[in-house]
């Protein structure tokens, strides 16, 4: 079973793509450049030792509850608030990888 920190970036990256589908038509392209962006260095990220360890857990379940929120705005053709949810959004990610740089960590 993988880790909670990978299983949780999965579930992310599938909101991402879920919101852009639910948006349709009124998907921006610079909405739809954040996703993308997201969803590929989440990608990228699983092979990383971070995201198998306990720390990742409380950073990828903000980032999840982000990411479900993003997405009930999405459904509920919410396209006003979507913008600041993702704004929110971006905001987790970027403290997602700052944490997964893991400067300072020492591991005995």
């Amino acid at each position: 079973m993988p880790a909670k920190g990978i299983q949780n970036t999965d579930e992310i990256i599938a909101l991402c793509y879920d919101s852009q589908a639910a948006l349709g038509d009124a998907l921006k392209p610079e909405w739809k450049e954040v996703l993308d962006s997201v969803a590929e260095i989440l990608e990228s990220m699983k092979s990383k030792f971070f995201l198998k360890t306990n720390p990742a857990v409380p950073l990828t379940n903000v980032l999840k509850k982000s990411a479900v929120t993003l997405k009930e705005a999405a459904d509920g053709g919410a396209v006003d608030s979507f913008g600041d949810a993702l704004d929110k959004f971006r905001a987790d990610m970027e403290k997602l990888l700052k944490s997964a740089k893991m400067e300072g960590i020492i591991i005995t």
